[in-house]
């Protein structure tokens, strides 16, 4: 389960208009390796949109891939693995 204590500040990043479970269910498919296009498939929206989301997400964190993404969302305790 994703807990987003520390990420509210993301939303604002994302989009104007987001929902945040929307966003803890994106994170936690990122988390688990689900693909960009399986992702979009499962929330009803485009693969380029998960794109942009998880980019924008690394960049508020300062992180540079997947793999850092999985890192800190596991060590700040937002997805347990």
């Amino acid at each position: 389960m994703v807990r987003l204590r520390s990420w509210k500040n993301i939303y604002g990043l994302i989009s104007p208009v987001f929902n945040p479970e929307t966003v803890a269910a994106e994170l936690e498919m990122i988390v688990r390796d689900v693909s960009k296009l399986e992702i979009g498939q499962r929330l009803a929206l485009s693969h380029k949109t998960i794109a942009r989301h998880c980019e924008r997400i690394m960049k508020k964190m300062n992180l540079h891939s997947r793999i850092e993404l999985v890192k800190f969302a596991n060590h700040t305790g937002q997805v347990q693995l």
